[in-house]
C-alpha cells in the first residue's frame, strides 16, 4: 500500500476470486463494480452475499488503474489505462474486450505517450503518474 495525501491507497487485486484471501483495503473488481475489503483474512466472501466485508467504490471515486501493455484477451473496465504501441490509452467504455485502442476511439482515448510504469502502478491521477 502507498500513502498519498495522508491516506492509504488500496492494493488492487483484479477480479474477485473466491479462492483468494483478501485483506483490509484490498481493491477488487466484481460484477462491473469495484469494492474495498473491510477485514483481513477474508476468504470466499463475495461482495453481494457478504456486504459487511466490502464497501462499493462509488463511480466518482473509481481509481485509474494502470494495466500495462494492452492484451486483446483481457477484459478492461472504465478508467483502466493501457499502453499500446508508443501511446497510453484510457478506457471510456464500461467494459472492453478485444477493442484495439488505436482503432476504437469510441472505447479508448489516447492520453499521451507511453512512459515507464510508476513505482506504484495501480493509481494514477488525472492521467499522469503519481
Amino acid at each position: 500500500m502507498a500513502n498519498i495525501y495522508g491516506n492509504i491507497i488500496p492494493e488492487y487485486k483484479g477480479a474477485y476470486n473466491d479462492k483468494t484471501t483478501y485483506n483490509a483495503l484490498d481493491l477488487i473488481d466484481f460484477e462491473q463494480t469495484q469494492y474495498i475489503c473491510n477485514f483481513d483474512n477474508t476468504l470466499n466472501r463475495d461482495p453481494i452475499k457478504y456486504p459487511e466485508y466490502w464497501d462499493a467504490v462509488k463511480e466518482a471515486q473509481r481509481f485509474r488503474i494502470y494495466r500495462g501493455d494492452y492484451n486483446s484477451q483481457t477484459t478492461y473496465l472504465q478508467l483502466d489505462v493501457v499502453v499500446y504501441g508508443d501511446a497510453a490509452y484510457i478506457c471510456n467504455a464500461l467494459q472492453s474486450t478485444g477493442d484495439n485502442p488505436a482503432t476504437t476511439p469510441e472505447v479508448w482515448e489516447e492520453i499521451g505517450h507511453a512512459a515507464p510504469p510508476p513505482e506504484d502502478p495501480w493509481v494514477w491521477d488525472c492521467g499522469e503518474y503519481n
